[in-house]
């Protein structure tokens, strides 16, 4: 009789028995070796088309795989790979990629050489709008056939950059989580999605196919914001990336000297093998401005809205960026600016690429926090304002990078009410000041509540309600907390602020360790610190040349009237005036002769001629007496030359 186990499998008892039960009828050299044989074969084929490499062998930790025939031809391929890249004209391929004007900037050609060479890790701090995406972009274009793998951490810049592959003819691909995938020239990913265990197969089936090339991590300088409730995936991306063993390419616009060493560290990368490229942060073509205001930021709003609507009066044909703090503020501008707002949640991912295409496409001006602030190229941004000031001069060095990036003329200006200093005091700086003596106030009134609860029982409920205020206490404190350090400025962004120093010294000295600039240089828009000095010292060359025009002229009409005087006194008083002798002022004369003025001759008589009945005597006076008071003030010098003293 039929089992009715086996009934319900679709067969009879038979059947499972001369099917499921072979291995036990029969030896080794028969069906079941050759099904093993069979397996053998089906993992080749696994592992061959990359379908869970390695799964269900008999392979053990720290065993080595034994080498099948493909894995060898693979290798060999993706070393002719190389060399065809490594000969590749890149000079030429740039040319065919973004046209025949198309030529390298600054540091572009040697970071692209380095990673041709197979260099890693190699580490590139360019300048925003510095061109950092074609690190990976023209390898990809000069050898499609291998895979790229570039982390981004915002789905703005990743959509952005997928667009520009496309454009430029590079296969590229958006890793979706929950969709079709598929290897490509470039694949994009998320670092949410990276730490994948989908990912993490995917990977394993291009290594096994040997197509993996490099994995690149652009605006890696967020791993230092990486915290337990921020981005954590962007804390163990540094580990993953190592795990699969071939080259890596970290891209940033703003990674401080400072900060070095703490990336190196978060990332697990050792010092002494590390290939560092650095440019300067700063653009020559932005003018950076602060504009401080009063009233708070009520008035702060008022302020950028005027300056955003002169702005779009100004540039025509440009656009502009408005960058907030927080949500509730950007939707408030955008609506009193009637323009569209983009931060992380406003939409979809899907509508947000919309929005940013139509704001391209057809739009001036947009509203946005810190979700647009990294890596989206827009040529055409004229202007990027500021509504109150960035917490950290980094953000600020990426924001402001939006403006400017075809490499005409930008501005951008950060408008705040300028209470910085009464929040830094108020506040006293992490882990001091009233927070902390707060916080502790908070867990006494924890502690005093347990406490409470070893008590009679109207205590215990009195104590556990002593507990409960404490802990809701210490819970508004960390709001507190967290809203102050919303409002804290590190020690770049308030030298930046202060403006006692040219705002590209601060830029240049915090972002790039470069402390021998002194100010704005040649071709370089000026900023407002270096604007004011140079109007100080335009107006002072003004005054001077005033003064110098004027004293010209004075100096000329001294000299006629002196001249004037020396004829009268030759044609009406018969005297010379060459030196040694006494002129008609009463100067003794070389042979002792008296003047007219009544001075005592050689004779020892003394005239009696009176002064004032002569005009003409009278007008000399009258010019000596202008004379003397000339040369009191300075005009005038004993040489007989007029001069400024």
């Amino acid at each position: 009789m039929d089992n009715v186990w086996d009934l319900q499998a679709g067969h009879s008892t038979y059947v499972a028995g001369m099917i499921y039960a072979r291995e036990l009828q029969q030896g080794m050299l028969g069906t079941a070796a050759r099904r093993d044989k069979f397996r053998g074969v089906s993992r080749q084929w696994h592992r061959f088309l990359g379908f869970g490499a390695g799964e269900g062998g008999q392979e053990t930790a720290g065993s080595k795989r034994k080498r099948e025939l493909f894995d060898s031809v693979r290798e060999e391929a993706r070393f002719r790979r190389f060399v065809r890249l490594r000969m590749m004209n890149i000079g030429g391929a740039l040319r065919t990629m973004l046209g025949e004007k198309a030529e390298f900037r600054g540091i572009q050609e040697k970071v692209i050489r380095a990673i041709i060479r197979g260099e890693s890790p190699i580490v590139q701090v360019t300048g925003t709008g510095g061109g950092k995406s074609l690190s990976f972009m023209l390898p990809a274009f000069c050898s499609p056939e291998g895979v790229t793998v570039v982390v981004v951490p915002l789905v703005a810049l990743r959509e952005d950059l997928h667009g520009r592959c496309q454009k430029s003819g590079i296969d590229s691909h958006v890793w979706q989580g929950q969709g079709a995938n598929r290897a490509a020239a470039i694949v994009f990913v998320t670092p949410e999605s990276a730490v994948t265990k989908a990912f993490q197969g995917f990977i394993n089936r291009l290594q096994a196919r040997g197509q993996l090339d490099r994995v690149v991590i652009d605006e890696c300088h967020t791993v230092l914001d990486s915290e337990r409730t921020f981005r954590p995936q962007m804390g163990v991306i540094g580990n993953i990336i190592r795990g699969f063993g071939i080259q890596m390419v970290f891209l940033t616009a703003t990674l401080a000297p400072g900060d070095i060493g703490m990336f190196y560290g978060r990332m697990g990368l050792d010092e002494r093998r590390v290939r560092l490229f650095r440019e300067r942060t700063t653009r020559p073509n932005i003018r950076y401005r602060v504009r401080t205001v009063r009233g708070g930021q009520e008035e702060e709003d008022k302020v950028v809205c005027k300056m955003v609507r002169d702005g779009l009066e100004r540039y025509e044909q440009g656009k502009v960026i408005v960058y907030s703090g927080q949500i509730e503020r950007a939707e408030r501008l955008a609506q009193a600016l009637s323009c569209a707002v983009y931060y992380s949640k406003v939409d979809t991912a899907a509508g947000k690429a919309q929005r940013l295409r139509i704001w391209r496409e057809s739009g001036r001006a947009i509203v946005t926090t810190n979700a647009l602030g990294m890596g989206v190229d827009i040529p055409d941004v004229r202007m990027v304002v500021h509504a109150g000031a960035p917490r950290r001069l980094r953000d600020y060095a990426q924001e402001s990078g939006r403006a400017g990036r075809d490499g005409a003329e930008s501005e951008a200006v950060v408008i705040w009410s300028g209470d910085w200093k009464e929040k830094q005091e108020r506040i006293g700086g992490p882990g001091r000041g009233p927070r902390g003596r707060q916080g502790r106030q908070g867990r006494q009134g924890e502690g005093q509540g347990g406490q409470g609860g070893q008590g009679r029982r109207g205590e215990g409920q009195g104590g556990q309600g002593g507990g409960q205020r404490g802990r809701q206490y210490r819970g508004q404190q960390d709001r507190q907390e967290q809203v102050e350090q919303e409002n804290w400025f590190d020690d770049g962004m308030e030298r930046f602020l202060k403006g006692r120093d040219c705002r590209r010294t601060v830029l240049d000295g915090v972002m790039d360790g470069f402390e021998e600039r002194v100010g704005c240089e040649e071709l370089e828009e000026r900023c407002d610190v270096c604007r004011v000095e140079e109007d100080v010292d335009n107006e002072g060359r003004i005054e001077g040349k005033q003064v110098e025009s004027e004293e010209g002229e004075r100096d000329e009409e001294m000299e006629m009237m002196y001249r004037e005087e020396r004829e009268w006194r030759e044609d009406s008083l018969g005297i010379e005036g060459s030196p040694g002798v006494a002129s008609s002022m009463g100067v003794e004369s070389s042979m002792g002769v008296e003047s007219s003025m009544g001075v005592e001759s050689s004779t020892g008589v003394e005239s009696r001629q009176n002064v004032g009945s002569s005009p003409s005597i009278q007008g000399s006076l009258s010019i000596q007496r202008r004379h003397r008071h000339d040369v009191e003030r300075g005009y005038y010098g004993e040489n007989g030359r007029m001069e400024k003293r």
